[in-house]
């Protein structure tokens, strides 16, 4: 509906000029909606009209994209503001992210447990870290190693932020099976590793390295053994895509701990403690709900006594920012 302000902007307009309507459940709304501009006094009405057709829905460059801070739905993910508002610390400023970095038995047991005393009450604090990007010489040289290699394709170095990646071609990179997502690609959806590869995509838009590896190793005796999907920062990890609405993250995070304490098992390495999840839309992700999951988790003694995962990266489709929760 049209704008209140007695001085109204044109951003909007491309959608209340026609009376934009869509169904409640439509993924515009995951994207745009009135408020996703600073100061917008537009506003919505229920209706039972038709809803606007697909090819008459604005798109492309004359719609404007929400503000930094505003790009979240807050009837679907219960936040008001995305960790991109203008409000929060600068990461290399904030106190409490500096004594979480620092060395020491002290530091370690003081990590975040006065966060409440923090006068920003961010949700930079608690679990969440900004992930460490990987270093852009060390990505520099997997480039250039990797590029001839012909055991790997896709293999692509971005030299404005240091962004690598690369694939196995032993990965499985199938289109069939089970499908997410049907409402995009035509109704046609994604696979798994469909997913996996947008997720090494936003990984290499960030400035991160990601390889793809081989679904396989043989073990010498005819058999095989299942490895992780990825080296993500020098770190091997498996990759999750979360591709439905839940009220907890914990399915995701045990379903991969049982593989990795298989792969752990079968490589006798102690190592690996990584798990990468990534959210194809943004309304899939809460840092409140992360943090709930982790708080549930660390409750059970029977599944932390066999949790081996320790280290959570969290990849939200169009975020600048790379997540990093840790389990204790």
């Amino acid at each position: 509906m049209p704008t209140s302000s007695a001085d109204p902007r044109e951003e909007h307009a491309v959608f209340w000029r026609d009376a934009l309507t869509l169904p409640v459940s439509d993924p515009f709304w995951d994207e745009h909606r009135p408020g996703d501009l600073w100061n917008c006094k537009c506003w919505l009405k229920q209706t039972d009209a038709p809803a606007t057709p697909s090819k008459e829905i604005p798109k492309g460059k004359g719609v404007p994209k929400p503000a930094k801070g505003l790009e979240t739905n807050p009837g679907k993910t219960a936040e008001m503001f995305s960790s991109k508002q203008p409000h929060y610390p600068n990461p290399k400023n904030c106190i409490w992210l500096k004594l979480a970095k620092g060395k020491g038995a002290e530091a370690k047991a003081g990590r975040f447990r006065n966060a409440a005393k923090c006068i920003h009450n961010c949700n930079l604090c608690e679990y969440v870290q900004l992930a460490r990007k990987g270093n852009k010489e060390t990505n520099k040289k997997l480039y250039e190693k990797m590029k001839v290699d012909k055991e790997y394709r896709r293999v692509e170095y971005n030299e404005e932020n240091g962004g690598m990646k690369a694939e196995s071609i032993h990965h499985n990179s199938t289109s069939k099976g089970e499908k997410f997502f049907k409402e995009e690609n035509g109704g046609k959806g994604y696979s798994g590793p469909e997913l996996e590869r947008f997720c090494q995509d936003e990984l290499f838009r960030t400035g991160h390295s990601c390889i793809l590896m081989g679904e396989n190793i043989p073990k010498g005796d005819g058999t095989f053994l299942t490895t992780l999907d990825a080296i993500i920062d020098g770190r091997r990890m498996d990759i999750r895509a979360v591709t439905e609405m839940t009220k907890s993250y914990r399915n995701h995070i045990t379903s991969k701990n049982k593989q990795l304490k298989k792969w752990r098992a079968q490589t006798n390495s102690e190592k690996e403690n990584s798990v990468c999840l990534y959210f194809h839309s943004r309304s899939l992700f809460s840092e409140t709900k992360m943090k709930e999951t982790i708080l549930d988790l660390t409750k059970s003694q029977r599944i932390m006594a066999d949790m081996k995962i320790k280290r959570i990266m969290c990849v939200v489709k169009g975020d600048d920012l790379i997540y990093e929760y840790y389990i204790e």
